[in-house]
This record gives C-alpha cells, structure tokens and sequence, in this order.
C-alpha cells in the first residue's frame, strides 16, 4: 500500500552478544524467518534458514571443543562469530529490498529483528518530541498516489505516518505507512475513490510525542 519508510532491521546487536546469546538469537531468528515470505524461493546466494541454521551448528560445535580444551580452535571460532554476524545481515537486506520491490512494509514484520529506527533508547534529559503542526496530504498528479508533507521539529530523529481505511476514530483502523526522516514523503497504492485519513508523529531518543492531528482526503 505504501512506499517502504524503513532503510535497515537492525543487526548490530549481534557483534555485542556472548557465544551462547549469538546461538540463541541466531536459532530464534532462523525460525522466524522459515515461514517469512521473503525466503519462499529466495535465490541460492541469500542465506536462508538452512544456511544460518547450519552456521549455528559450527558454532555450537567449535565452542564445546574450546570448552573442552581445545583452545586452539578460538581463532576459528571468532572466524565463525563474525561469519554468521554476517549472514544475519545479508538476509535483513534481503529482506528489506523484498519489502522495497513489493512496496510492503509488513514483509519487515516477524523476521526476528527490529527496524533500526524503532530501536530508541530512552534519555531522561531530553523531551519527546511535540505534536506536529502543518500536516498536508495533497494528490499527486498520479492515480492511488499522494504526497503528505509536515513542518519540520529540529527535536525529531524520524516520523511515523499512518493511514486509516476505516473509521479514524478507532484505533484499529490505522495502519503504519513507514517511518521517515524527511518532511515530504509519497505514498503510493492507495485505492482510488476511497476516503483516506493520515496522521503522523514524531519520534526521538526519548520516544514517541503524540500524533498529528488528522487529515482526511479522497484518493484519485
């Protein structure tokens, strides 16, 4: 329904993890990713559950020797360690330009990874930001397409935009476009002839500030 607002799934996280966590992790998000929609015929090159799987298998194996008195073998388990870090990271960007090329950002959902923009940290010297003024959503020129632009707050990292299909009042009719850190963002795929509300907010550091008031439009 919407441009993809999200440029990474976050994956540094996993150089900071011990051995044992890395295994975990890396077993938890095998499993998400063996009935994601991105992996059903991926091609060869992009490591799959299968592939990441058996990494973790290495993994698990090099350790216990190490554990047991093979000392040697730790170079070859940091060799492994930054091995599967990688793979972790080759299929988030699979996963990322599928939900690009499809133009669906669900396909970010159930992957076992965060979107980096949604991982905050939450500082107690700093504000969330203010409810944002200005939001403008106008026809592009093209069917389904619409532009939605907002003033700029110098206290907001990034934005998150949401439409709803249905009654706006409801919380369960609003769905996330994406999230941006741009004032002027477009939206394509949206349904001619329906009645379309947005909203957005802001969000920094400190977490989310409160939405937007609404802006309804029929879409062309």
């Amino acid at each position: 329904m919407s441009a993809v607002g999200v440029d990474l799934l976050d994956t540094s996280f996993l150089s900071g993890l011990s051995v044992a966590d890395l295994i975990l992790t890396v077993s938890n998000i095998a499993d998400h990713l063996e009935s994601h929609p991105a992996f059903q015929n991926a091609p060869e090159h992009v490591p799959g559950p299968p592939k990441l799987r058996q990494q973790v298998d290495d993994l698990t194996k090099v350790a216990h020797a190490i554990a047991n008195g093979e000392t040697h073998r730790k170079q070859e388990l940091k060799d492994l360690q930054v091995g599967v870090e990688r793979s972790v990271k080759f299929a988030a960007q699979h996963v990322v330009m599928v939900s690009i090329y499809k133009n669906d950002p669900t396909f970010l959902q159930n992957t076992g990874l965060e979107p980096k923009q949604r991982n905050y940290t939450r500082h107690f010297d700093q504000n969330v930001p203010a409810q944002p003024i200005g939001l403008d959503v106008k026809h592009s020129g093209t069917s389904g397409t619409v532009i939605v632009t907002v003033k700029s707050a110098s206290d907001v990292v990034t934005r998150e935009l949401q439409v709803a299909l249905g009654e706006p009042s409801l919380e369960t009719s609003w769905r996330t476009v994406g999230f941006y850190g741009k004032c002027k963002i477009v939206v394509s795929g949206l349904e001619p002839a329906t009645r379309c509300h947005f909203r957005i907010r802001g969000v920094n550091d400190a977490g989310a500030g409160p939405w937007s008031a609404t802006v309804a439009l029929i879409i062309l």
